[in-house]
């Protein structure tokens, strides 16, 4: 087994935790099975962060550990863990964006961070690049993806005319727009090259003449009126899948207008780094703070409290409600409710999200204690602009699986990571799970959360989401029982 120094390269950090200094090493998951025995795990920590794939690791290691080699209990958290959790978060938002993938890296193969920042350091600035990128394509203005071959990129939703002038002159050679594989093989009404797999892209040429805002809406958006213009499959530019995530944090239609960049691009468009973009998710997920609280009674709890969270980027707040004292109860039940502003606040029967909500405050009151994480990914992750194209898609037949898909979304586009960092925040890492999904389980589990079990959370069917809810069992394994 190779030495850290050659793993994990070399220490990120110091900190020093009681009377013992740790170097701070940062690395991926998967972790061996098995190795030579230098580190026990009671004297340093892990933290796993996104999913049983890429993980993302910080590991503490005495300073006077020259070299060492990771041992066998590196498979579970221990209480070393548990003690150490409040330092290693704010460690893991710092160093993670560095070692993530879009495929699966061993602990010997860390991602190259050059020409971010100060080498073996962060840049603090890379996560306010991407979140300004995310409001500048919600404005319609165009960015640089920077990379090996840097991209200019413009939403197909948000393009405006004095964006597709920006566009062109910051842009060399033909445009294309990158879509899902589904999306781009109905605008072609014929099968595409590119996998169909999660996270493919499919490029499509695009005529050098009489390219329009309304033009490339119809190509993003199948409820839009649709030109029929004439295209092309052409092959996806290496940081395609950046300039669609970028789209897709911005909660906008994934289509992207894209070009390769102008060595002279105008300075007055920002420009992002593509590993930026594709690491920004695990930061925000991992970097969620507790901002404010207070004692908020409701109807079916008076003994209630709100917590808020927000990420290190300023982005979207999450919340938690604690009903009675479940950080001391041994595993309190616990609901990850997504909101829904149409089930929750107008009490639509589409869904079945409004009675769930309320139920769960009730039956974490009959128990005693409880906690609702109210999660803000409005239908499945998409937006609520995105979850009304994919109702008027129902409408038209679709169920709510294929109408997700034919947007370019995936049918569910959640991570469940920063309902397990709130948890932890909260002390609360051994629950009893009340849902029906079993990727909430599975997801929190990667994350260090203890589900010792499943309690069933099953709504009875209103006339107008019968569909709905059968499609929720039969197609995403929700298990209604």
């Amino acid at each position: 087994m190779p030495a850290l120094g050659q793993g994990f390269q070399i220490p990120r950090a110091r900190r020093t935790l009681g009377a013992t200094t740790y170097n701070v090493f940062a690395g991926v998951h998967p972790l061996p099975r098995a190795a030579e025995t230098q580190i026990a795990p009671e004297t340093a920590g892990v933290s796993r962060l996104r999913d049983p794939i890429r993980r993302v690791s910080v590991l503490l290691v005495p300073a006077c550990c020259r070299r060492a080699t990771l041992g066998p209990g590196w498979g579970t958290l221990g209480a070393c863990f548990r003690r150490l959790a409040d330092e290693l978060r704010g460690i893991d938002a710092a160093f993670g964006r560095y070692f993530l993938s879009e495929t699966p890296v061993s602990m010997m193969q860390t991602p190259s961070i050059a020409g971010h920042g100060v080498p073996g350091r962060p840049s603090l600035a890379g996560g306010r690049q991407v979140r300004r990128a995310i409001q500048d394509a919600r404005a319609g203005l165009p960015v640089i993806i920077r990379g090996a071959a840097s991209l200019v990129v413009l939403p197909a939703e948000t393009a405006n005319e004095a964006g597709l002038a920006a566009f062109a002159g910051a842009a060399t050679g033909p445009g294309m727009i990158l879509l899902s594989p589904l999306r781009a093989a109905s605008v072609l009404q014929q099968p595409v090259a590119v996998s169909q797999q999660p996270g493919a892209v499919a490029a499509l040429r695009l005529p050098a003449q009489g390219l329009t805002p309304a033009c490339l809406l119809g190509l993003a958006d199948p409820t839009a009126p649709q030109d029929g213009a004439a295209l092309a499959e052409t092959t996806p530019p290496p940081l395609a899948a950046a300039a669609i995530l970028l789209a897709k944090m911005a909660k906008l239609l994934p289509a992207m207008l894209v070009a390769a960049a102008s060595g002279d691009a105008p300075a007055s468009l920002l420009a992002v780094a593509g590993d930026d973009v594709l690491a920004y998710p695990a930061i925000a997920d991992a970097s969620l703070v507790r901002v404010a609280e207070a004692v908020v009674p409701v109807a079916e709890a008076a003994d209630a409290r709100l917590v808020a969270f927000r990420p290190a980027d300023g982005g979207l707040e999450h919340y938690a409600l604690l009903i009675g004292r479940p950080e001391e109860a041994a595993a309190p039940l616990v609901r990850i409710h997504s909101e829904c502003f149409t089930g929750d606040v107008l009490g639509s029967l589409r869904c079945d999200c409004g009675p769930q909500l309320h139920q769960a405050m009730r039956r974490m009151t009959a128990e005693g204690a409880g906690v609702l994480l109210y999660m803000a990914q409005e239908g499945r992750g998409i937006g609520l602009v995105n979850k009304l194209r994919a109702y008027a898609l129902q409408d038209r037949g679709l169920d709510t699986l294929d109408a997700n898909r034919a947007l370019g979304w995936a049918a569910d586009e959640r991570s469940f990571a920063p309902a397990a960092t709130m948890l932890s925040a909260l002390g609360v890492t051994r629950i009893r799970l009340l849902t029906n999904n079993p990727d909430k389980m599975a997801q929190l589990a990667a994350h260090g959360i203890e589900v010792t079990a499943r309690v069933s959370h099953a709504i009875a069917a209103n006339g107008v989401n019968d569909a709905y809810l059968e499609t929720k069992a039969r197609r995403f394994g929700h298990m209604l029982e």
